[in-house]
């Protein structure tokens, strides 16, 4: 599972142009001049930067993130993405530059896309491309995954139709981008109910005690103190170590596909409530 960082970057253009849409949703009467005055630059260079006539350097989209108030993941991603694609004679430090090549990247996508996918084997079947028995027909994926045949069949022409999966010249089915990440900036149903599958798979998992069974999974948790002004690093920290699996896993030759999910929820009662930072969650 390989990925490149000139491909698998948020483009800083679609992300302003997709938030300032979001806002729009929640506040129909809000300008584009308006928003360049949020983001502290005039309306003609908004006007410029959307319209592709000007370039966002990286420090500009530094100043726009930190007054949007972008989860740090995302901001990491377009800024690398921008010193990245940056020209030689640009006026980015050697350290910077190796930085930003340093950064795991992923290709995010709306929860508008998502809610087309969410049903748990669409992601499965992106994963099983990487198999090195993987077969491209709905009959195999059906079998592997334990679902009808008929939902193998749509689900493969849905990501298709969508370019999640691509159709190679000697008709293998291949994932296009290899690690998705899904954005929201607040609790969706369709997310609810995919994280709520797993867990119940998770379960499902558990109820089985041979020993093969206990020594293909880990699950398990643990119960600690801590403050609600934590948990922006506490998110960070576990998305964090979400990426050092995928890195550990690339280069290596696969068999199956599996699932690692992580929970982080109070279990005591608190009055205190903090703004959520903003990727994929329940």
């Amino acid at each position: 599972m390989k990925t490149t960082n000139t491909t698998h970057q948020l483009d800083p253009v679609k992300f302003l142009a997709e938030h300032f849409l979001k806002l729009r949703e929640s506040n129909p009467d809000l300008s584009m001049r308006s928003f360049a005055k949020e983001i502290n630059i005039s309306a003609t260079q908004l006007s410029r930067i959307l319209s592709g006539e000007r370039k966002v350097t990286y420090r500009q989209m530094s100043r726009i993130l930190s007054a949007l108030n972008i989860e740090a993941t995302i901001s990491k991603s377009i800024i690398s993405g921008i010193i990245l694609k940056s020209g030689k004679t640009a006026k980015v430090s050697k350290s910077l530059r190796s930085a930003a090549s340093n950064v795991t990247e992923f290709t995010y996508h709306s929860v508008d896309q998502f809610k087309m996918i969410s049903q748990w084997y669409h992601f499965a079947i992106l994963e099983l491309t990487y198999l090195e028995n993987f077969e491209s027909n709905p009959e195999w994926i059906s079998k592997t995954l334990n679902i009808n045949v008929i939902e193998a069949r749509n689900a493969i022409d849905r990501l298709l139709e969508l370019g999640f999966l691509t159709k190679l010249e000697n008709g293998k089915l291949k994932k296009t981008d290899s690690r998705v990440c899904i954005t929201t900036e607040k609790s969706d149903a369709e997310i609810r109910k995919y994280e709520s599958t797993m867990i119940e798979k998770a379960k499902n998992e558990l109820q089985k005690t041979s020993d093969l069974d206990y020594q293909k999974r880990l699950i398990n948790s643990i119960t600690f103190p801590a403050s609600p002004e934590l948990l922006p690093e506490l998110k960070e920290a576990i998305f964090d170590f979400q990426k050092k699996v995928l890195d550990l896993i690339q280069g290596r030759e696969f068999t199956q596909v599996y699932h690692l999910g992580c929970q982080l929820f109070p279990v005591s009662k608190n009055d205190t409530s903090i703004e959520d930072n903003k990727y994929e969650s329940a």
